[in-house]
């Protein structure tokens, strides 16, 4: 497979031109749909991001509290563009050498707590999806 991404210099140099020649009027109105490309381009790779989550992330967390017999708490927050991960069991965690997959959940969230709540171990993940992407 070939991916090429390179960008000509005369096309480049043709849409230059092109926004020179452009009224103030035009200017604005271009400068309007790019903003509004840009959010829904935004919107998009959030939507993919969150998608990902349930599809690749939320799989391995299922595994890892199957394996520690603990109870896993999914909760998002698309306002903050977040969602938590929190397993709570009463024995703790260990992460063996076959738990290589919940490793990586490691370097994937963007917070990570290990707290007690109500004589539980509460090991909680937060990911926050506006920013994967």
């Amino acid at each position: 497979m070939i991916y090429d991404y390179r960008i000509k210099a005369n096309e480049l140099e043709d849409i230059a031109m092109q926004l020179d020649n452009l009224s103030e009027k035009q200017l604005r109105r271009v400068a309007k749909v790019v903003e509004k490309m840009k959010e829904s381009e935004d919107e998009m790779s959030c939507d993919n991001t969150k998608s990902y989550f349930y599809n690749a992330i939320l799989p391995i967390l299922q595994e890892f509290a199957e394996l520690t017999g603990a109870l896993l708490q999914i909760e998002e927050n698309n306002q903050n563009q977040i969602i938590e991960a929190v397993f709570k069991n009463s024995y703790g965690f260990d992460l063996t050498e076959g738990c290589r997959y919940m490793r990586s959940m490691f370097v994937v969230a963007n917070h990570i707590s290990i707290s007690i709540e109500e004589e539980e171990v509460a090991l909680s993940f937060v990911f926050d999806y506006g920013k994967i992407s």
